[in-house]
């Protein structure tokens, strides 16, 4: 009896140390618990839209304004160098992926308080001529839309040169109240998902949206025709 307990023991023993040095299967010899990276840097640009420069100053300075209303509006200012990035696609065990965007502006952002007055150009009309007086201008506002009219008047000959109209709309005007101190940009990060599947060194991204790429001969990077190329972490 006792002997049969110690064979039954070391079987025991064996069997799992046979189950434990199994390798686990995995999807694709390939990907499957790889991650590849790609670093990338990009300017920066901010557009300020708040100046109206939409009318020759000749015409805006002959039409009166009409204020229409007034609020508080509070808006980000960014002070940005560049804005670095980096794209991380991880594999697992199956044929799911995910690729990670990392983006982190290089400077600060400044919150700020303005003032926003509405303005438009009510109903008007007016008319003038140039400097030697040959020709005639008349400028007629309605409904928001601007008519222009230009007349050669001189050598006692009137004939219509040019007719025009614009739709002109309402446009505002912005006065500063407050800013507050420079704040350091935060690093913002985005997930998409995936289904994956590859045919040699051709490979294919499917979920939240549509990818398609090729893998080097060393199998170290992957070229994404919507992304760039892909390195090996």
């Amino acid at each position: 009896m006792k002997r049969g307990l110690v064979l039954l023991t070391t079987l025991i023993f064996i069997l799992s140390c046979s189950t434990s040095n199994t390798p686990t299967p995995v999807y694709d010899d390939i990907l499957s618990n790889t991650k590849w990276v790609q670093e990338y840097i990009m300017p920066h640009s901010e557009v300020d839209s708040a100046t109206f420069e939409s009318l020759p100053e000749e015409i805006r300075k002959r039409l009166k304004e009409e204020l229409l209303s007034t609020k508080n509006v509070i808006d980000t200012v960014w002070n940005v160098d560049h804005i670095k990035g980096k794209y991380t696609l991880s594999f697992g065990i199956d044929d799911q992926c995910s690729l990670e965007d990392e983006v982190k502006p290089i400077g600060t952002y400044q919150v700020r308080t303005r003032t926003r007055m509405e303005y438009h150009y009510p109903d008007q009309s007016h008319s003038y001529n140039d400097d030697i007086g040959n020709y005639l201008y008349e400028l007629i506002v309605e409904e928001d839309t601007l008519y222009l009219k230009t007349e050669y008047v001189g050598d006692s000959i009137n004939q219509l040169v040019h007719e025009d109209k614009a739709y002109i709309g309402h446009f505002y005007k912005y006065t500063l109240k407050d800013i507050s101190e420079p704040y350091t940009c935060p690093t913002e990060t985005e997930t998409m998902h995936f289904q994956f599947i590859r045919n040699g060194h051709n490979i294919v991204l499917n979920g939240d949206e549509i990818m398609t790429g090729v893998i080097n001969d060393g199998y170290n990077e992957i070229n994404f025709k919507e992304l760039g190329t892909m390195y090996l972490e």
